[in-house]
């Protein structure tokens, strides 16, 4: 009972991991900005500018504070990026498990279609040959499309350029992609490490491999998709 009910409130629990880390990244940008402009930093001695030790007692608790809960937060954001790599991979094997069961049902209690005598097809052929096809469809039809891609983003450095039709970002598809969602949770799941990615350009198949990174721009991949 117990382990059902785990992997039923996982998808809730990957959800929850995200606004975390989202809290966390937002906590770590105010210290940043808050260590910079009191101009003593993320490291180093507490001195004032002609070198001594600062005798404001207060400053220095602030500082040290700052900084403690800065470290204890970048090592808080590593293992929350892990629970949330595991838990997705948790939820698509799940939802592979899941479909490859359906097949086999479908497969057992659906009776053989009967040969036709002439080369016309019957709906029973019709229906069994889009089900046959339906995984060649999910890798072969595009649903989203760069709409913008930014000078020097991780995108760039992918090769990925507007107008780009996208077939597969990662494990995300035509099939599972709940409007662009799964595109975040596979970028979030995957900071600093490559992405897959099969587009369509002018007509011809490209695959590019693409690395969610922290730039000097927003996000993680400075580009803009657009449902199609």
């Amino acid at each position: 009972f117990f382990f059902n009910l785990f992997e039923m409130s996982m998808r809730e629990q990957v959800v929850k991991w995200i606004e975390m880390k989202d809290s966390m990244e937002s906590r770590i940008d105010e210290i940043e900005t808050m260590l910079s402009e009191t101009g003593f930093g993320l490291h180093g001695g507490l001195i004032d500018d002609e070198g001594y030790p600062i005798s404001d007692v207060d400053k220095i608790f602030e500082i040290r504070s700052a900084r403690n809960e800065l470290a204890m937060l970048k090592n808080d954001h590593i293992d929350i990026m892990l629970k949330i790599e595991k838990g997705l991979e948790s939820c698509f094997a799940d939802d592979e498990e899941t479909k490859e069961e359906t097949k086999k049902t479908t497969e057992n209690t659906t009776e053989p279609p009967k040969q036709p005598d002439s080369d016309i097809d019957t709906p029973e052929d019709s229906n069994n040959s889009d089900l046959s096809s339906q995984k060649h469809k999910n890798n072969t039809q595009h649903f989203c499309k760069v709409n913008q891609v930014q000078f020097g983003s991780p995108a760039e450095e992918s090769g990925l350029k507007a107008g780009d039709l996208i077939f597969s970002f990662g494990y995300a598809n035509y099939s599972n992609h709940n409007n662009l969602k799964l595109i975040r949770d596979v970028v979030v799941a995957n900071e600093d490490h490559p992405i897959d990615v099969v587009i369509e350009r002018n007509s011809n198949t490209l695959e590019l491999r693409l690395t969610p990174k922290k730039w000097k721009g927003n996000g993680l991949l400075g580009c803009h998709l657009v449902p199609v």
